[in-house]
Order: structure tokens, then sequence, then C-alpha cells
């Protein structure tokens, strides 16, 4: 099975307020998302993380990611190129992990959708008509997009459906591709 989800930000102790995700404690935060996935995702399904995954060292990063049912296939966010010595990071997560989609690849779902994958809603083509992204947290699920410009953009994109697969509207979990199909569905 696959699944899909963004912005996790485990370590990220400012993204609790950011966010307003209700979690006592960081360290709460991430063994509640690892719990999360493990509950949803199985050893033999694969997730496609679009970005912004955690904001840990090096080596807290493998540790956690190593709690993580399935496989991980990263499409790198803002936060995954940090070289940040404060917090450890001495290789940014989008230069060692593997395995990585290219920002922009185009995947085909279930029934036929294809749709492109991407961080940063901005960066997206559109020529899809599906962009599943992440990066604005709980600022929306679903936008509508009816053509043109893209708030930073500096190109214009044809009308497209956005999904924001991002943990804050999903459970704070992935969500499968089945209940992601479903959603568009219902929003096209």
């Amino acid at each position: 099975m696959r699944f899909f989800t963004s912005d996790t930000h485990a370590g990220h102790e400012k993204n609790l307020d950011y966010s307003a995700r209700d979690f006592p404690s960081i360290a709460a935060h991430d063994d509640a998302l690892v719990s999360n996935w493990n509950a949803v995702v199985s050893t033999e399904d694969e997730v496609h993380h679009l970005g912004d995954v955690t904001f840990m060292s090096t080596e807290d990063t493998k540790a956690w990611l190593a709690r993580l049912n399935g496989t991980m296939l990263l499409t790198p966010g803002n936060h995954d190129f940090y070289r940040n010595k404060t917090r450890g990071t001495d290789v940014p997560l989008a230069k060692w992990y593997e395995p990585r989609v290219p920002v922009g690849s185009i995947l085909t779902l279930d029934g036929g959708l294809e749709a492109e994958l991407v961080h940063k809603p901005t960066h997206a083509k559109g020529h899809t008509g599906l962009v599943l992204c992440g990066r604005v947290h709980n600022a929306w699920k679903f936008y509508k997009h009816e053509g043109g410009r893209l708030w930073d953009s500096r190109v214009d994109v044809p009308p497209c459906l956005f999904v924001n697969v991002g943990i804050d509207h999903w459970g704070y979990a992935p969500v499968s591709e089945m209940d992601l199909v479903r959603a568009v569905l219902l929003h096209r």
C-alpha cells in the first residue's frame, strides 16, 4: 500500500506553537507521530514524505526514522536541506537519505489520477491538474487554484487542485492512497 505525508517536523520544538500542535513536549509529539505512523503503515508499505521530516541531528534523525514502519520515499522540503551545527546536523537529510523522489515528479495514483509531488506549493507546475504538497501546515487542506500566479511564484500555473498531505490535516499520520483519492474525487 502507498501512503503520503509531509511536515512531520520531528524534534522541531517551535513547530508545536507554529502549527498549534497540542502536545505537552516535543518528545511526546515525536513519539505520537511514530505510534500513529506505525498504526497505519505496515513494514511492506511505502510512504511518500513530501518534506520537512525532522529538525534533529543526523544521528537522532536516523534513530527516529528507524522506528517507522515501511519504506519512506523523500521529496525534500526546505528543512531537509539545512545544515545546522547547533543541532548537530553535519549533513542535511536531503544529501544522505535514500530513496529520494525529485520535486515535481509525477506519480500515477489509483484510478489513473496523475499527481505532481512537491513540498512547497509554489514549486508546482500544475500540469496534471492535481498537486500533492506540504509546507502550508494547517493553513488549508484543499486549495482549488483557478490558474495564474501562485502567491510568491514567478510563473503561471494552470488550474489545478492542491492537496496538503501534511500531518496536521490527517490525524498526525500518513494518509493512505485510497483515502487520498477518495478525498480528491470529492473536492474536484
